[in-house]
């Protein structure tokens, strides 16, 4: 999902990146970094040499590969949940892109490590069981589905 250069802005405001020369886009400028079209665009829009530039990225053909292909240097900053599991959720699906910025855009590291524990290991666990739940749901068309919960147990 591409988001409008007006929304990144904002949101780069409220968290107080700003001083920037110029925000590139791709809804924007209808380019992608993957394939190396957006580099060629800020190059010729702001006439820059491919060796003087660094790009930094958490995605690793997008923001390592494509832009080296090109000879941009890179640095590639894994996200915090890649970090922790590294290869588990790698299958490029629309339930896993959600969980992993879910969780990539929350947790902080200013969050207690039981926090963090849960957050991490429990709430995947939590989304993954409600999602199978559904899928069971909507196979089976039950009449009503009930929760009954063991409150001093939770």
């Amino acid at each position: 999902m591409y988001l409008p250069k007006d929304f990144i802005a904002s949101v780069l405001e409220r968290e107080g990146i700003c001083g920037y020369d110029q925000l590139f886009v791709s809804s924007d400028c209808n380019k992608v970094k993957w394939d190396g079209s957006l580099f060629s665009y800020i190059k010729e829009k702001e006439d820059l040499i491919y060796d003087k530039w660094i790009h930094i990225g958490d995605s690793y053909s997008a923001d390592k590969l494509a832009p080296e292909e090109l000879g941009i240097t890179s640095l590639h900053i894994p996200t915090f949940y890649s970090k922790l599991y590294g290869t588990a959720l790698d299958k490029d699906t629309l339930s896993t892109n959600i969980l992993t910025s879910f969780i990539n855009n929350r947790i902080s590291n200013d969050s207690t490590q039981y926090y963090r524990f849960g957050y991490n290991y429990f709430g995947p666990f939590l989304w993954g069981y409600t999602n199978w739940l559904y899928e069971k749901f909507k196979q089976m068309q039950p009449e009503k589905v009930f929760f009954l919960p063991e409150m001093d147990l939770l």
